[in-house]
């Protein structure tokens, strides 16, 4: 087992120190999505299950966190999941705009276009993150270029056996989850500026990622889909 040697661990019950923590936690999701090697020549399978494991402790990590603290935000105890979710939407966004920029300025990796880690990344939160697709492609059109969710602000506290009766699913002001009016705002913003212009580049190959119906699933409990009014659980 891997001692500790000094180095900065975060404190993962303060704003700053969760924020850290789903910082490095949206990597370990993205797995072989920020793989170089899945793209030019593929990964062996030790290091598929490599990424399969650091995405499980994280998932594993939510849901300990969860269970022990909750969020508040503007007065409201908030489900923990929603910052978590919120933070992967954002980063996998930035991922996409970042990519676009960078086209610009430098030759592509061969086999990774714009257009190839697009696809390739709704195809990955589509099958683990369903919910998070209509949020993550409004934060591309919003050219969402910063992979750190800093505008996204709470306190934590511990959770309380009664936390469970006031808690909602997500703030208000920054919904995140589908509603009623969401398919109105996607269908408005279809002809918008801001959407991400995917080039042609290579042929979009399906990503490599482990089955997640064996034993040792990536799978975590999903937030149910639905819309919260203040005040549910």
């Amino acid at each position: 087992m891997i001692g500790y040697h000094g180095g900065h661990v975060p404190d993962i019950s303060t704003a700053s120190g969760l924020h850290k923590v789903m910082a490095l936690g949206n990597l370990c999701e993205a797995g072989a999505l920020v793989q170089r090697e899945n793209y030019v020549r593929g990964m062996s399978a030790a290091a598929l299950e490599e990424t399969v494991v650091a995405r499980r402790r994280y998932r594993e990590l939510q849901m300990w966190f969860a269970w022990r603290y909750t969020l508040e935000i503007s007065g409201k105890v908030v489900n923990p999941f929603y910052a978590f979710r919120k933070s992967l939407a954002t980063f996998m966004a930035a991922l996409v705009v970042y990519k676009g920029k960078l086209e610009k300025v430098v030759p592509p990796v061969e086999g990774c276009s714009l257009k190839v880690l697009t696809k390739k990344v709704k195809a990955f939160l589509e099958a683990e993150h369903e919910e998070l697709v209509h949020i993550w492609e409004r934060y591309i059109r919003e050219k969402q270029s910063t992979f750190y969710c800093d505008d996204m602000s709470f306190s934590i506290k511990k959770r309380s056996i009664t936390d469970h009766l006031n808690e909602v699913y997500e703030d208000d002001i920054d919904r995140i989850y589908r509603d009623a009016d969401d398919e109105r705002i996607l269908v408005e913003s279809e002809d918008e500026e801001g959407d991400v212009d995917m080039e042609d580049g290579a042929e979009a190959d399906d990503l490599s990622l482990p089955e997640t119906s064996a034993e040792g699933s990536t799978n975590e409990p999903r937030v149910e889909k639905r819309k919260v009014a203040p005040g549910m659980c």
